[in-house]
Formats: C-alpha cells, sequence, structure tokens
C-alpha cells in the first residue's frame, strides 16, 4: 500500500469495517505493528478476520461474543474512547419532548 510505505508509521489500528481492512492486512503483511478496537459486543466481521493477524485487541465491553480462542490472550479491555467533553454530559437529564412529543434523535455511523 503506497501510504503505508509513504508514512511508515510505528503502528497501525483498525476499527472494524470493511474500508479498514486492506490497509490492516497491509500492515500485517508489512510487519508493522497492528492493533485494533471492537466498540460492539459482537466482534463484526472484519475484526473477526484480523483479530488472528494483529497484536492487540482493544474491546469497549468486558464479555465480547465471536472472539476466536487464538485470538482471546491479545485482547485488553479499554472501553470506548469518549471525549472528555462528551463523558461529561452522562449526567445530563434527556430535555422534555417537544410540543408534539415527538422525540427528535439524530443517529449517524455505526456498523
Amino acid at each position: 500500500c503506497c501510504l503505508l510505505g509513504r508514512l511508515n508509521p510505528s503502528v497501525v489500528i483498525g476499527f472494524g469495517g470493511y474500508a479498514s481492512l486492506p490497509m490492516m492486512l497491509a500492515a500485517n503483511f508489512s510487519s508493522t505493528a497492528t492493533a485494533i478496537h471492537e466498540q460492539n459486543a459482537l466482534l463484526g466481521r472484519a475484526n473477526r478476520l484480523l483479530s488472528r493477524k494483529v497484536r492487540k485487541i482493544a474491546t469497549s465491553y468486558k464479555q465480547m461474543q465471536h472472539m476466536p480462542k487464538s485470538a482471546r490472550a491479545n485482547v485488553v479491555y479499554t472501553g470506548m474512547p469518549v471525549r472528555n467533553s462528551v463523558e461529561a454530559l452522562r449526567e445530563t437529564p434527556y430535555p422534555e419532548l417537544n410540543e408534539r412529543n415527538i422525540i427528535e434523535l439524530l443517529v449517524f455511523g455505526g456498523s
């Protein structure tokens, strides 16, 4: 991968999904240190495949489903990486419903 050769990183970290798979495989092939982070309680397809190849697997949950036995020794529970400003909102109550009693919710990203 041209980007990998040009940047020559010390470590490459993948967060799952098909888009991260080629770079993670290229990093592994070039002997660059690799790690993945799984945000869900269920290991996704890309991370499941990579779990046997990476040095470390960071997880958001202590109990993971579909973790290959051969990869379990490399698991480190880190929790979900969240900015301090977002974490500070944890105790903030949800606002009242609007005049139409409709919950306004925006969901984006995810797997």
